[in-house]
């Protein structure tokens, strides 16, 4: 079938490029993205409006099914500039009323809930708009009503792509220290990417007329700007609550043909924040460090997620040990973007230890976010003993409904991961693995004992672990109702072969000179061994 042609105008503002990028990226749409003066993408056409013999022109050579526009001159500018506020605002949509009536193109077009004073609040579709300045005003006769085209009539956050933007979140990220939130400001918004996917919406339904785009309820501005603080962890600043009594400019909607429903305002943001994260280079004028947890960082597993972090400059890195307080945790649990929990015992001193750390901590854990009401994602390292009926193994699948209780209740993505045995560089030898154990052994000419040579091994490396949570930590990927993720990259191998082979590889060291390996597993056992030969720290 073919797709529908579609022209953006203002493919660079707040809402514009947000937009642009969205439906570029689902694919349905044909696109064509006009900028006034910097361009978003190679594609990217560079126009002034003004010109208005340019604009019929690309009309009419594209030929496009849909019109958004989501050009407008702000209220700074409208202020300063009336008549161009006028043309803009005004004139510029109903001349793309005019020449989609003419060649049959729809047009969706963008406005404001400043079209209304905020003396009142819960204003209707038809309520008189009592909005005053030239913005106010400007939007006000831009709005296109009639039976074909369709008018958003909404408030919008989101990030922009140029340092002088004038919206409220970007005003937010900018800022450090005390500021003050409007407890008697409400607001009835949406993110600009909540707005892109109800346009995209918006078209697969024909949707017409002027329709109120709004959440269930309304906010206060101070509420925003916590979830603002909440959502994008940012603790250099403290909100005060501001209490005088100020406008109201919430929307109410009375229609029920649009068969979408808008988010509430937190589920918006963590969508908007992770789109963001998605593509931290886009948005280079905000800082989108993210902070990782990591649990358990002096074990095997930890110290090597530590390593590969610390090669990163887009991570600040919390860690939690047993030596630390449960205030400690308590801290980072409220500033973390995202937990790597890999803290647990396999041989404990006491039997009680399984139940309080591998179920305990997670349990802890769980139960401090939900208490503040942070969805934090957590990656969790579980075993695939969580099915067998020993302490170990039952420890591991309570935590793992923890988990999952969590992610139901605070809206949070988990992912749990059922790794085998795994090995590489930093393992304890002579404890509970046996590569750790043969490679330190064979290559301190020590002993090995095999008692069945036949036994089968399920083996994965190190790499390929710290290689899975980089990739969810810089993908943030899920189903919402899905928790478990299957382990792909395997080694399956017998004791004898395992002894074997590390035996080989021993020879080889012992040439000085690094060889050329074939497959992969003699690769990896060669660095494993070289580590027990290499790491003076290493020690039984």
């Amino acid at each position: 079938m073919k797709k529908k042609k579609v022209i953006i105008f203002g493919s660079t503002g707040m809402a514009g490029h947000v937009l642009t990028r969205y439906l570029l990226s689902i694919n349905k749409y044909d696109i064509i993205n006009i900028a006034y003066r910097k361009k978003l993408n190679k594609e990217t056409i560079i126009m002034d409006i003004q010109d208005i013999r340019a604009v019929r022109k690309i009309i009419l050579k594209t030929k496009p099914d849909i019109i958004v526009n989501f050009i407008g001159i702000l209220i700074k500018s409208s202020e300063e500039r009336p008549d161009k506020a006028i043309y803009i605002n005004s004139y510029f949509p109903h001349f793309l009323e005019r020449m989609g009536k003419e060649y049959n193109i729809k047009i969706i077009h963008l406005s404001t809930d400043c079209v209304f004073s905020g003396k009142i609040g819960d204003y209707r579709e038809m309520d008189k708009k009592d909005g005053e300045g030239w913005y106010a005003r400007s939007k006000a006769l831009g709005e296109i009503l009639n039976e074909k085209d369709l008018t958003f009539r909404t408030s919008i956050v989101g990030p922009e792509l140029k340092e002088e933007g004038e919206g409220l979140f970007h005003w937010f990220m900018n800022q450090k220290g005390v500021i003050w939130g409007h407890s008697q400001v409400y607001w009835t918004g949406v993110t600009t990417l909540e707005l892109a996917k109800a346009i995209d919406a918006a078209i697969e339904q024909d949707l017409k007329g002027l329709y109120h785009l709004i959440p269930e309820k309304k906010i206060s501005k101070y509420e925003l700007l916590q979830l603002f603080k909440k959502i994008w962890n940012k603790n250099d600043v403290e909100i005060k609550e501001f209490r005088k009594i100020g406008e109201d400019k919430s929307l109410m909607n009375t229609r029920s043909d649009f068969k979408y429903k808008v988010k509430d305002y937190e589920p918006m943001l963590l969508e908007l924040h992770e789109w963001m994260y998605k593509d931290k280079d886009f948005y280079t004028l905000y800082r989108l460090n993210t902070t990782v947890l990591v649990t358990g960082y002096k074990g095997f597993l930890g110290k090597n997620v530590i390593q590969a972090l610390k090669k990163r400059d887009d991570v600040d890195i919390q860690v939690f040990g047993r030596e630390d307080k449960r205030e400690t945790l308590r801290k980072y649990l409220r500033e973390c973007d995202f937990i790597i929990h890999l803290a647990g015992v396999n041989r404990p001193k006491r039997p009680n230890e399984f139940e309080q750390v591998n179920a305990g901590l997670t349990k802890t854990i769980v139960d401090y976010l939900l208490k503040i009401k942070r969805p934090v994602p957590i990656f969790f390292t579980s075993s695939i003993q969580a099915d067998l009926k020993n302490p170990y193994g039952q420890s591991k699948k309570k935590a793992e409904k923890y988990l999952i209780g969590y992610s139901k209740e605070n809206h949070a993505k988990i992912y749990i991961y059922r790794f085998p045995n795994v090995f590489g560089r930093w393992c304890k030898p002579n404890y509970n693995s046996v590569v750790a154990t043969f490679c330190y052994n064979i290559s301190h000419n020590l002993d090995i004992k095999i008692h069945d040579s036949d036994k089968d091994l399920d083996l994965i490396y190190i790499d390929d672990v710290v290689n899975i949570i980089l990739k969810i930590l810089d993908e943030r990927f899920m189903d919402k109702n899905k928790y478990y993720y299957k382990v792909t990259t395997t080694y399956k191998i017998t004791l004898q072969q395992l002894a074997d082979t590390i035996y080989k590889v021993n020879r080889m060291r012992k040439k000085d000179k690094k060889p050329i390996f074939a497959r992969k597993m003699t690769k990896y056992l060669y660095e494993t061994l070289m580590s027990y030969v290499n790491d003076k720290n290493n020690n039984k």
